[in-house]
């Protein structure tokens, strides 16, 4: 390989790894909380571990928790989570991210042992039939405690969380797996076109 080429591939991983870093703002370093704020079973504790787990914001910089509710039911203590999801390429892509992140923030949230119900709740910005951008909730799950605690979380895998929850809910389009062309999706792409580019090359 001459020199010529040897400077092509290096330029070319400098500029991927720099698109890579200016559209990950879900990446970035989150300040972390003060010993003052326990992570514990109220809704500010709750929301604390969810921002701990997965980050405060999303790669599109929204906040990444939209309420936390406990509801104090007697037999029946439940919280619901309401999140927002980050972006990326396919819809697929996004599912699997939700996913994960939902396996990261049961476990903590289950070991309060406060809770008989937790509930998570998924958002995504959908463009309507006129046009009109709205953040509809694509996912949701609801899980028993009796459930979560039968878990082995270390060998545990995402795509059985269906199975052990009580309810579970996918708006049509997260069944879909579209080229979504956001800011950080289209970064992104073309971020890994340039490394096959000059991979080829």
């Amino acid at each position: 390989m001459n020199t010529y080429k040897k400077i092509q591939n290096v330029l070319a991983l400098f500029l991927a790894l720099f698109l890579l870093a200016a559209c990950s703002n879900d990446e970035k370093a989150t300040e972390e909380p003060s010993a003052s704020e326990p992570r514990d079973a109220t809704e500010n504790g709750v929301k604390l571990i969810v921002e701990d787990e997965i980050k405060a914001t999303t790669n599109s910089d929204k906040e990444r928790v939209r309420e936390v509710k406990i509801n104090d039911i007697p037999d029946n203590k439940n919280v619901v989570i309401h999140l927002n999801s980050s972006d990326n390429l396919t819809d697929k892509m996004v599912k699997t991210g939700m996913w994960m992140d939902t396996v990261s923030i049961l476990k903590p949230i289950n070991e309060l042992g406060e809770f008989d119900t937790i509930s998570v709740l998924w958002y995504l910005p959908l463009v309507d039939t006129k046009g009109n951008t709205e953040d509809v909730k694509v996912l949701s799950f609801d899980f028993p405690k009796s459930q979560l605690d039968q878990v082995a979380w270390d060998k545990f895998l995402y795509q059985n969380l269906p199975t052990i929850a009580s309810d579970f809910y996918e708006h049509p389009v997260m069944q879909k797996n579209r080229i979504i062309y956001t800011k950080t999706s289209y970064l992104l792409e073309v971020s890994l076109f340039l490394t096959r580019i000059f991979a080829n090359h």
